[in-house]
């Protein structure tokens, strides 16, 4: 569901993020060519590895959750939204792709944040079921880093190392946007 994260639960990601961006961004040239970089990301753009197993056993554990199919901050967004609550994630916290974390802050924060194509999770959960979550984690093989925490107060904040909010132009993908 999304619409059952309450103020105080802590926000959850697993996987890596960013990397299917750069790599769509490289194949349609909108980045430098970088082959290196390409084969580095290109595996996360068309072969996915969905944490399905790990996703079966949030039942009971997690209050909201849903994949990173448009973004993160899309994505999250709707279980704000959904759940009448906000959140703030700390960037330095989030799972980026080792590929991703060289490019330039603008490039890295649009592909870690916006890019999507993800299929990772993201959810909330309370803090009492953080080491039931570090265990199944453990046990799935599924990468698991708590990034932030949700809030009564709305809207998404991320913050960078400095405290400061991060701005994005585009929180994630649009179905129904111009597409010209």
């Amino acid at each position: 569901r999304r619409d059952a994260a309450v103020p105080g639960d802590d926000i959850w990601i697993t996987g890596e993020l960013g990397a299917p961006d750069v790599a769509l961004a490289l194949l349609q040239g909108r980045l430098p060519h970088d082959a290196q970089l390409l084969a580095a990301t290109r595996p996360a753009l068309e072969a996915p590895q969905p944490p399905w197993r790990f996703a079966q056993r949030l039942g009971g554990v997690a209050h909201a959750a849903l994949d990173i199919s448009d973004g993160l901050a899309q994505d999250l967004g709707h279980i704000l939204r959904a759940s009448g609550c906000g959140a703030t994630v700390y960037y330095a916290k989030l799972p980026i792709h080792p590929g991703v974390a060289s490019l330039a802050p603008s490039v890295q924060h649009h592909a870690v944040l916006a890019g999507g194509d993800v299929y990772q999770l993201c959810f909330t959960a309370p803090s009492s079921q953080r080491e039931r979550l570090h265990t199944m984690a453990n046990e799935e093989g599924v990468p698991l880093v708590r990034v932030g925490v949700i809030t009564a107060e709305p809207g998404l904040r991320i913050l960078d190392d400095n405290g400061k909010q991060i701005i994005l132009e585009n929180a994630g993908f649009d179905h129904f946007g111009d597409r010209a």
